[in-house]
């Protein structure tokens, strides 16, 4: 997005930002919960950089839900996914995976044993 931002497209941004976490919002944080990583700083993280890496590999969308909707059934409250740089690669590799913008063969083993494939 940082071509909008260049060319000063300021409400573009804000409405890319706006429908996707919108799409979190209904889908992942109806429930609150202390213990989901998806509530804290490195979830937030992750889930900023998988919307510039959907929009760099499928462009701007006219909305977000079938990305989020395919992320909603990954235990956010796991130990895999502790709160340090190892617990947010891990996030993001297998959030990455599950919303089809990389492949099994870039998971690692325990990845795919944490996904049960």
């Amino acid at each position: 997005m940082r071509y909008l931002y260049l060319e000063n497209r300021d409400e573009e941004i804000y409405e890319i930002v706006y429908k996707y976490f919108c799409a979190v919002n209904n889908i992942l944080w109806k429930e609150p919960n202390k213990d989901n990583v998806i509530f804290k700083t490195i979830g937030i993280s992750v889930l900023f950089e998988l919307l510039k890496l959907i929009i760099e590999q499928n462009g701007i969308q006219e909305s977000y839900e079938s990305y989020i909707q395919s992320i909603s059934g990954v235990d956010f409250t796991s130990n895999y996914f502790s709160l340090s740089g190892v617990g947010k690669t891990r996030l993001r590799r297998i959030l990455k995976f599950k919303m089809g913008l990389i492949y099994e063969n870039q998971l690692n083993e325990e990845d795919k044993a944490f996904l049960s494939i």
